[in-house]
């Protein structure tokens, strides 16, 4: 079924483009003077617009991503939508962050044992260390007291 939908994908993009080509110049270009003055037949139309319809889309693409708000919503709706943005997921995830806060840990009694720590560096590591813990103890981020 995987390469069905993958095959399906990339053949019917050339049949659905021909579709709304044929269906924009038969219903609206033949029937505008003007328009059918610059395209006088269906195969210059799709010329004109297979050159400049992929430019058009990355364009409107780039403001839509780069300078609309519309982007930007969307994007934060769908983090709160999704358990995992605040939270790790099971698995491979939560083990390799606890082994990352006893690393952590190590680093820091290295750091002890070798005089090169200061109150500073305790204080932000040790937070750095308990949220590594209570992320892989499975908690929330925006429950995190620090």
């Amino acid at each position: 079924m995987y390469y069905f939908q993958q095959g399906y994908s990339f053949t019917s993009l050339p049949f659905a483009f021909l579709g709304y080509a044929s269906s924009i110049y038969y219903l609206a270009v033949q029937n505008v003077p003007f328009l059918l003055g610059l395209f006088p037949s269906f195969s210059s139309f799709l010329l004109v617009a297979a050159a400049t319809l992929p430019i058009l889309c990355a364009a409107v693409g780039f403001v839509y991503m780069k300078r609309s708000w519309f982007f930007r919503a969307e994007q934060e709706v769908h983090a709160e939508s999704t358990p995992y943005s605040y939270r790790l997921t099971p698995g491979i995830s939560r083990v390799l962050y606890g082994f990352q806060a006893v690393g952590a840990e190590m680093n820091l009694a290295w750091w002890r044992k070798l005089g090169l720590s200061s109150q500073e560096v305790e204080a932000k590591y040790g937070e750095y260390v308990r949220l590594l813990r209570f992320l892989a103890e499975g908690g929330d981020v925006r429950e995190w007291k620090g």
